[in-house]
């Protein structure tokens, strides 16, 4: 590609002006079902996800 072509993977806005999303779906909190934006593992049984905040089991780290 050149530096000028987007291409298929682009995020740009769309030519009528909309947004384009493209990529992977945000993961869900599965206490609180909010989004996921990181993981904090402290040790093993000390796992947390942001910005919820939640406390997550070494299992449900690994389904996300």
């Amino acid at each position: 590609m050149s530096d000028g072509d987007c291409g298929p993977e682009s995020n740009d806005a769309g030519d009528d002006g909309s947004e384009v999303r493209i990529g992977r779906s945000v993961s869900r909190c599965p206490r609180c079902d909010s989004p996921i934006t990181a993981v904090s593992i402290i040790g093993p049984d000390d796992q947390f996800v942001s910005p919820c905040g939640c406390r997550l089991t070494p299992g449900q780290i690994e389904r996300l």
